[in-house]
């Protein structure tokens, strides 16, 4: 005669499964996805920024950083000139405001190969504007790309090739002992990662040969 207790833990086992496995996986993406947080504001050319914005008298200043090989500008436009039609596509974050009364997240983001050369481009397409008068330009350090770290790049790319090949052999092991069998499990594994591997877990497991073929 079975023990309904012994009975009752066998049945929860794979559900329990399921969620340690799921919360690690989800804990795991989250965290992981954190470097790939990129910006929201919108991405222009120089000379958008030049004829529409610059042009206009609309930038109240421009803060410059390093992300890997390229400076990238953030221009904050001047509160008074966000309702104009042309800065639809501008992220708007009026929550914050500045002290001299611009937003404090800037609108938009354009690329420039070096910061000499950004000063170059802004000092020409101002030459005869005083300097008082002129678009206050700023570097900022310590806001370069976590991606663009050779050090995370490795490490990334050492976690992109060893993942698909531990899913693979856990699902290739665990395959055995599941009625869609290793070969399954193990390409699973390599192609669905983390995933695969709960798909294994969660799957079917063969009849017990203890209990002449009857599911435990």
């Amino acid at each position: 005669m079975e023990n309904p207790g012994a009975w009752h833990i066998k049945m929860i086992r794979p559900k329990q499964r399921f969620n340690i496995l799921l919360f690690f996986v989800v804990a795991f993406l989250s965290v992981f996805a954190i470097p790939f947080r990129g910006s929201t504001q919108p991405t222009i050319t120089f000379q958008r920024f030049l004829d529409e914005m610059l042009k206009q008298h609309d930038v109240e200043r421009i803060i410059a950083y390093k992300s890997g090989d390229l400076v990238i500008a953030q221009v904050y436009i001047k509160k008074e000139a966000l309702d104009k039609p042309e800065y639809a596509d501008a992220q708007k974050v009026h929550s914050v405001v500045s002290t001299n009364g611009g937003d404090a997240e800037p609108q938009y983001t354009f690329a420039a190969p070096t910061f000499d050369s950004l000063v170059k481009q802004l000092n020409d397409a101002q030459a005869g504007v005083p300097d008082a008068q002129r678009v206050p330009l700023a570097f900022e350090q310590g806001h370069e790309s976590l991606l663009s770290n050779w050090f995370v790049q490795c490490i990334i790319m050492i976690f992109l090739l060893i993942v698909p090949i531990v899913c693979g052999i856990l699902c290739f092991n665990e395959g055995k002992n599941r009625t869609m069998g290793p070969i399954a499990g193990v390409l699973l594994g390599i192609f669905l990662g983390l995933i695969g591997l709960i798909i294994v877990y969660v799957s079917e497991k063969k009849p017990s040969k203890k209990n002449g073929g009857t599911w435990v």
